[in-house]
C-alpha cells in the first residue's frame, strides 16, 4: 500500500465515466518475481510445472518470437501484464476482468512486443489491442525499470 503523500498525478490523464477514478496514479509495485515457469527465489530454482514449461509452453513461445523476429531471436523470458477494469484483480472471481480496447505501452520499450492476449487466453500478434482477457506480454526483456501504462479511448 502506497502512502497518499505518495501519489503521483500525471497532468492531462484526468478519466471520466461512472466508475472511473479522478485521474492516473502510479503506483510502485513490490514483492515475489517469478520467471516464466521458474521461482528464481528459491534457494535451489523451483520450476512450477516443468512439463508444461518445456513441452507445451516454451516451445510454443519461442516459435512465436522466431515469427516475429525473423528468426533472429528465440525465447529468453517475458513481462506479463493484465490490463483490468477497475475493480478487478486476480482474487475477483468475476470475468472477464480484462478491459477490451486498450493499448499497452512501456517506456523505455520492452523488449519485443507488446503482443496482446485473445479472446482464448493466449498471445496473438495478431491482435492490435487488448481482447477481454487484458493480458499483454514483451518478450526478452532487458534487465531494468520499465514504466508500463495503457491507453483507451473512452466512447
Amino acid at each position: 500500500m502506497i502512502a497518499k503523500d505518495k501519489k503521483i498525478e500525471i497532468p492531462g490523464t484526468n478519466s471520466n465515466g461512472k466508475n472511473w477514478g479522478r485521474g492516473i496514479s502510479v503506483v510502485t509495485l513490490r514483492g515475489k518475481t517469478n520467471h516464466f515457469g521458474i521461482d528464481i527465489t528459491q534457494t535451489v530454482p523451483q520450476y512450477i510445472d516443468p512439463f508444461y514449461y518445456y513441452v507445451a509452453m516454451k516451445p510454443t513461445v519461442d516459435a512465436m518470437i522466431r515469427q516475429l523476429t525473423g528468426g533472429l531471436a528465440g525465447f529468453e523470458n517475458a513481462m506479463v501484464i493484465t490490463v483490468g477494469k477497475s475493480w478487478a484483480s486476480m482474487h475477483d472471481g468475476r470475468l472477464p476482468h480484462g478491459d477490451p480496447g486498450a493499448l499497452a505501452i512501456s517506456n523505455p520499450q520492452a523488449g519485443i512486443g507488446p503482443v496482446y492476449f485473445n479472446e482464448a487466453v493466449a498471445p496473438d500478434p495478431a491482435c492490435t489491442r487488448t481482447s477481454v482477457d487484458g493480458g499483454v506480454v514483451w518478450f526478452n526483456v532487458a534487465a531494468g525499470q520499465y514504466l508500463v501504462t495503457a491507453q483507451k479511448v473512452s466512447g
